[in-house]
Formats: structure tokens, sequence, C-alpha cells
């Protein structure tokens, strides 16, 4: 299964033990397979994605089978590609691991830790290991799901699979990862397939055996993580089902952001991010005009149930009224459990702050800005806002070496801090003073007929009150009806108008 540029990935990672016994290979390679495919299975409109840095033994076991399965792999190199192929000291081995890296979709090298040189990381260390714990710590951070091929066995060992298990299940140290004391620990489950080390003695009868490992919290369960990965696999069925309309307002959505002219000189990975921020915001868009509408039609078929539940005072035993009553009633709870079914409101809001977050990091990108947004974005909302954070991580997964692609080659600091002064401080601020008007203009006007509506209806039921306590026959009776109508509406434009 392909993954596009406005699909979000459900990105697995790979860490195991290099020396894995040779008879066991067969079994791990089908029992990685029916993992992926379980997961395709359930998750159904999400392409996968598979991060493994191929060193030997696991990671190329677990890139091999993706490969065969349709599934795109990206490579984070621990240290410069010179450097890395150190550890692969047979020509065979070496080999495959470049025949594995051709096949990739993307590779790219991280950055040496602060205070490590390339000479410091030549030969077998502790600076040599700490990349290896660097490259461990990225793929956890970055995976939603980390497959261990692992004995269970603690370690201490920098850089071994038990501590980039460690990482995913109880939270990445703050020398590997960007991220305040005060901040949640990130995590995730571990798919773990229990793999004994070759030339390991008395090895458990259970071993190639599968289980899960979550984290050790309250919030952080099996049905949460699931949950957080429908609500990735629900924006994919969006993005599928909406696909002709999010392709048709693309263009328009864009061009708020930036300028055409601007738009067909970014490098790619710039205009693959405005891609994605389009996508974001044309179904968030979509989305609130559903949210709108049934709102609106909820307060005409209340408004319509009250009216014939008000003339049943006065038509006492009609027929028609009351089968307006019960039809009204109805079509609004019908409607309220299609809008509440469709999670129209929560899918406006989810994508709106999905697409936002995606318009600043698009900016911090052409600022020259190499943070990751999602290390700053909603960092105390955790729950039902985490599968955006999820999101714009995935979406943060360098495409090549993007970091040479943006725009401080081509133009100064300046002439980009007035581009994005222009193009997103001035036009943001713009758009909320536009905004806050014309909301404050309709506020005022449902308020103003709101109360109009109220002041009729108050002096309907004096003028009522008035004949009923100055004669015996009433003419006004049926006035009865109207007042109630009058007042409900008042009642509902005031409700409609705060919504």
């Amino acid at each position: 299964m392909k993954s596009d540029v406005t699909r979000l990935p459900l990105v697995l990672g790979i860490t195991g033990h290099r020396n894995v016994r040779p008879e066991d290979v067969g079994v791990l390679r089908r029992l990685i397979h029916e993992f992926f495919a379980d997961v395709q299975e359930e998750y159904p409109h999400t392409p996968l994605m598979l991060i493994s840095p191929l060193a030997e033994g696991a990671d190329r076991i677990a890139a091999e089978v993706a490969l065969e399965s349709g599934i795109d792999l990206i490579v984070p190199l621990p240290m410069p590609v010179r450097l890395y192929e150190r550890d692969f000291e047979s020509w065979e081995s070496l080999g495959e691991f470049r025949g594995l890296l051709k096949r990739a979709k993307h590779v790219f090298e991280l950055p040496l830790m602060e205070g490590t040189f390339e000479r410091d990381v030549e030969h077998y260390g502790a600076r040599r290991d700490e990349q290896y714990a660097l490259v461990g710590a990225y793929v956890a951070r970055h995976c939603q799901i980390l497959i261990a091929l692992w004995d269970g066995v603690p370690s201490t060992l920098v850089g071994s699979t038990a501590q980039v298990v460690e990482f995913k299940i109880h939270g990445i140290p703050s020398s590997y990862a960007h991220q305040s004391p005060l901040d949640i620990v990130e995590s995730g489950p571990v798919y773990h397939i229990l793999t004994p080390r070759s030339g390991t003695q008395n090895i458990p009868n259970y071993s190639l055996t599968t289980t899960w490992l979550y984290p050790e919290t309250d919030n952080q369960n099996e049905a949460e993580f699931q949950r957080i990965f429908r609500r990735i696999d629900g924006f994919n069925a969006d993005c599928t089902q909406h696909a002709e309309t999010v392709t048709a307002q693309k263009p328009k959505s864009k061009s708020y952001v930036l300028p055409p002219e601007i738009i067909a000189s970014m490098p790619d990975s710039l205009a693959m991010n405005l891609d994605r921020y389009a996508t974001a915001d044309v179904l968030a868009g979509l989305y609130q005009k559903r949210t709108l509408k049934t709102l609106l039609w909820l307060f005409v078929l209340v408004f319509i149930v009250v009216s014939a539940q008000v003339t049943s005072f006065i038509f006492t035993g009609n027929p028609w009224v009351l089968l307006t009553y019960i039809l009204g009633l109805t079509a609004a709870y019908t409607g309220y459990l299609w809008a509440h079914r469709g999670e129209f409101e929560i899918k406006y809001l989810d994508y709106r702050a999905l697409a936002e977050g995606l318009r600043i990091q698009l900016f911090w990108q052409i600022a020259g800005l190499k943070d990751n947004i999602a290390e700053h974005y909603m960092r105390k909302q955790k729950g039902d806002l985490d599968w955006i954070r999820d999101a714009v991580i995935t979406w943060s997964i360098p495409l090549g070496d993007y970091r040479n692609g943006d725009f401080q080659n081509d133009d100064t600091l300046g002439e980009r801090l007035q581009l994005i002064g222009k193009h997103w401080i001035d036009d943001q601020y713009n758009y909320f003073i536009k905004t806050a008007e014309r909301d404050s203009s309709k506020l005022k006007l449902l308020k103003a007929w709101g109360n109009i509506f109220f002041f009729a209806g108050l002096s309907l039921a004096t003028l009522e009150t008035s004949f009923d306590f100055l004669l015996t026959h009433n003419p006004l009776t049926h006035l009865t009806l109207l007042l109630g109508v009058v007042q409900v509406f008042g009642a509902l434009l005031h409700g409609y108008g705060e919504k």
C-alpha cells in the first residue's frame, strides 16, 4: 500500500537484535508480515510506513518484509553513511545494506550529537554508541508503533534494543529529544516478538511468540491508542471520500497562504507541506459548513416542534398538529444522530487544528527554523488531540535532504522575514480583525431580532392578560399561539447567535 502526500501514514518503527538466529529468520518474517497485514486490515484507508536504520539482523528483516508488502521504507542513519558502513564487515552484509538503501523511499543522516565530531565516531566507543542511541530515539519518537525483535532481557547498554524499547514505553530522555521537563512524557505501544539472540543458552519454550507492551499510565492503554489510530484512518477516509472537493478547492486554499508566484518557485518539501495544509484546510471548511447547516436545521426543527406543542393547547385533538409535532421531533432527533455519528463538529475542530499546525510549520521552515512544531504544539492537550500531534510528527519526517531545500539558499534572511511578516503575521492579523467584526455584527443583529420578538411576546402577553381581566369573553384567546411562537423564535435567535 503506497503512501501519498495528502494521506497520513501510520508509521511503524523497528528495533531488535543484530545477532538473530538464522533458523528463526523465516518465522520472524512470517510474524512481521502477518502484523503488517493485520494493521492494514484494521486501518484500511491508511498507508503504512516503516522506519528502519538498516542495521544487521532485525532492522533488515523488517525492511525486506515491508518492501515486499508495498510499504514505504524510511531510513534514518545514525551518522554519515561512509562511517556507518564500517559496521558491516563482510561484503555480503555491505551489499545487502546498499541494496536496501537504494530501495528506500527516503534516506537521511541524523546530525551528530552536540560536541561530537566525525573523528569521534570513526571507531567503536562511547560516542559512537551515543549515535546509535540517537537513531533509536528518533525511531521511537517518530513511529506510532514500535516493533521489537527482542529477547525481553533488560539492558543498560547505550543504544541497545532494550533501551529503544524503554524510550518508546517510558519516554525519551531530554538528551535525545527537545522537550521541557514539565511536558507530559511522550510514549507509545510496542509490538514485542520474543526473539532469542544467536548463541544464547536456555532458550525459553515460548520464544517467537508475540505480545503488546503499553505505557504504564492510566490514560495510555490499548483502547486509547486504537482511538488515535482510528482518527488517523478517519482523516484518510475523508481525504478519499471528498477527493474531488479537496482537489478543486486546494488552489484557493493555498492562495490564502501565499501568492501563486511564490508557490510556483517553492522547493518540493515546502510545496508538499503547503499541499497538506490545504487538504486539512479544505476538509475543515467542509465540516464547518456541515456543522453550521446541521445546527441551523436543528434550530428550525426545534421551532417547529415547540410551535406545534403550543398550537396543541389551542386546537386540542387536531391530528395535523400532533403529526407535525411527531414528524418534527423525529426529524430533529434523526438530524442530531446523523451529525453526531458523522462527528461533524469534532472533525471540523480537529482538521482546523491540524491545518493551523501545518501552516505554522510551513512558515517556520521558510524562516529556516529546524524545530519541529510538534515539540511545541498543544503539548498540554492530551487525549482527543494526540492524533493531531502524531500527524504533525509523521509529516515532519525528513523527506530526503529537505533542509537544503528551503528558501535560505535563494533569499536573504531579511527577505524571508518580510515574506513571513506579510503573508503570515499581517494576513492572520487582518483575517482575525475582519472575522471578529463580521461575527460581532452578525451576533448583534441576531440578538436585536431576538429582543424584538421577546418584547413582542411580552406585549402580546400583557394585551391578552388585560382582556382576560376586563372581559368575560376574550376575543384575543388565540393570541396564545402567537405569544408562544414569538417567544420561542426570540429565544432560538439568541441561542443560535451565541452558538
